[in-house]
């Protein structure tokens, strides 16, 4: 019993000793304790601003060692500008899809099956360069060889071009081989792959940077004796001292040199004879993989730009997976920053039955005969939306049997429908308040075809009849491109867009 009585004293001295302490602990603390707290959160708040301004001189001694190390380098980049300006493709539509136009320092490619256009969008991509009189280096490379000239000259005339062909490739004397005319667009046919990339290569040496510096475009070239006396009255010497570069001003932000390639199935690498056939493939895969990281990385800085054509094959007894597939290998689809299918299909909704239709012309006494190809955006890095996708209609033969490109009658009209312009039939089209065209009465697409391919005088009598003042519509349409309007208008509508459906015909 005594046992049992000592252990619960002991037990309660233990619980009454607790107590004491939580109590002790609830008593507010000392003068003494209150400062020693001070002292530490002082202590802590200088510590604190200590490593936040050694952070700050950290950060601006870095940045000044990298500007320093990149302005020795020569080292300078500027990110994607959404109002870059743009070159037109000739098809309206097709700008729309692809953000406004081609813009410098892009690497774009086309490809589809046979009879899907390829060859000739690229030549209505050339005629457009003539007609927005293009002052840098233009070059068709024809791999192919299957430049027609009558063909080339057919295309040129649906899109408006005057000039002859002697007068787009040049003239050179038969005997001398001199230039005698200099032409707007080099026209180079050859079979060697490697020599395309050496030719844009030495091209990239020759031309300065072009670069966006505040709102004004300015050329940069390195520091030389010779360039400094060419450009002795407009260089800017404070420029020179901080940046031992060459700034003179530029008119525009426009590319410097546009190449068309068509194809790049026939760039054939440099081989010889005795290689075998079944090597040729990884021969020229290899080529292009090689070849792309010469060029590639500095076109957009000297604002280059290829727009090239590829085809679309069937790997023979493919049983699983997709049997089709594009010559050159991968680096193609990775080098490239915009990639377009190109379709050939069947006349679309409310257009008729079968590949083809014809239309009565309003050039000529007969009848003009078209088919539809279709155009999907796979991949887009340079602006525009991706995976959309639009119709564009080849015109076959007009009424004098003359094939004729891209036909620009059905591209307004479709560009205008893709923005929501236009409505109502073919026979009766209603036009938009924000169209030039709107209030014109009973438009029908002949009237419509008139306003697209008649000279000003046709136009000017069309339009009275409509009712409405005299007006390019094709020319508004590509206004409407320019001023970024078109662009906003199209994002806006593409959250809930359909499949484009022509209306039915009166």
């Amino acid at each position: 019993m005594a046992t049992k009585t000592a252990t619960r004293s002991k037990s309660a001295k233990v619980t009454k000793g607790a107590k004491k302490a939580l109590e002790v602990a609830d008593v507010p603390k000392t003068k003494k304790a209150k400062n020693s707290d001070k002292a530490t959160l002082v202590a802590d708040n200088a510590h604190s601003e200590a490593v936040a301004l050694t952070k700050s001189l950290l950060e601006n001694m870095l940045d000044e060692s990298i500007t320093d190390v990149k302005k020795k380098m020569g080292l300078a980049g500027t990110a994607f500008d959404p109002d870059e300006p743009r070159l037109h493709t000739g098809l309206v539509s097709l700008d729309l899809l692809i953000g406004g136009g081609i813009v410098s320092g892009g690497w774009y490619t086309i490809f589809g099956g046979e009879q899907s256009a390829k060859t000739t969008i690229a030549m209505t991509i050339m005629s457009a360069i003539i007609k927005q009189g293009f002052e840098g280096k233009a070059s068709y490379w024809d791999y192919e060889g299957s430049g027609s000239p009558d063909y080339i000259e057919s295309i040129l005339k649906s899109q408006g071009v005057k000039q002859t062909l002697s007068q787009i490739f040049g003239e050179r004397d038969p005997d001398t081989g001199e230039e005698i005319t200099p032409p707007i667009v080099d026209y180079i046919s050859t079979d060697g792959g490697e020599e395309f990339f050496e030719f844009y290569n030495r091209l990239k040496r020759i031309l300065p940077d072009k670069v966006k510096l505040g709102k004004e475009y300015y050329y940069l070239f390195p520091h030389d004796k010779k360039l400094l006396k060419r450009f002795k009255s407009v260089y800017d010497p404070k420029y020179l001292s901080k940046h031992n570069k060459i700034k003179v001003p530029a008119a525009d932000g426009m590319m410097q040199a546009i190449a068309l390639l068509d194809s790049y199935p026939a760039m054939l690498p440099r081989q010889e004879d005795t290689d075998e056939g079944s090597n040729a493939m990884a021969l020229q895969a290899r080529m292009f993989s090689k070849e792309l990281k010469r060029i590639k990385g500095s076109m957009k800085k000297k604002r280059m730009t290829v727009f090239g054509v590829n085809q679309l094959r069937q790997k023979p007894a493919t049983m699983f997976g997709n049997p089709e597939y594009e010559p050159g290998g991968e680096a193609l689809k990775f080098f490239s920053d915009c990639r377009i299918k190109s379709t050939s299909r069947a006349l679309p909704s409310g257009w008729g039955k079968g590949p083809t239709m014809d239309e009565k012309s309003v050039e000529h006494e007969g009848n003009d005969e078209y088919r539809f190809i279709n155009l999907k955006v796979i991949k887009n890095k340079l602006g525009g939306l991706q995976y959309q996708d639009t119709f564009a209609r080849i015109w076959i033969r007009d009424a004098d049997g003359v094939a004729r490109g891209l036909d620009p009658v059905f591209d307004t009209w479709n560009f205008l429908k893709m923005l929501g312009v236009v409505g109502g039939t073919r026979g009766n089209m209603k036009f938009h308040e924000d169209c030039p065209l709107h209030g014109a009465k009973k438009c029908s697409w002949l009237s419509f075809k008139a306003l697209v391919l008649g000279n000003k005088r046709q136009v000017k009598e069309t339009c009275d009849l409509l009712g409405v003042k005299p007006v390019d519509i094709r020319f508004w349409c590509k206004k409407q491109l320019a001023n970024g309007k078109a662009l906003k208008n199209f994002a806006l509508i593409c959250a809930g867009k359909g499949d484009l459906v022509a209306d039915e015909e009166d």
